[in-house]
């Protein structure tokens, strides 16, 4: 897992004394497949595979959102189309 979101480079570790929690939201969609299907940033809404396995990347895709990249670096997030690439 990503220690920062590829979309936006904030810290997805969140640390408050000897406990590391990970910020990213794991999407699971149950009937699809079992466990996390990919990640979705908290701040700006990248989304990413969990999974290099072709196959199950190609179950994510209805699924995840399309985010073009702002000059600023922070994505657009469109949530009615989903997204056509493949990290």
């Amino acid at each position: 897992m990503n220690r920062n979101c590829p979309g936006c480079g904030s810290s997805l570790t969140y640390i408050k004394g000897e406990n590391r929690i990970n910020r990213a939201i794991a999407v699971e969609v149950v009937g699809v497949h079992a466990g996390t299907l990919f990640y979705r940033c908290p701040d700006c809404g990248h989304e990413w595979h969990a999974w290099a396995d072709p196959n199950v990347q190609a179950k994510a895709l209805p699924y995840m959102r399309k985010t073009e990249k702002k000059p600023h670096g922070r994505p657009d997030v469109s949530p009615s189309q989903p997204v056509w690439h493949i990290f």
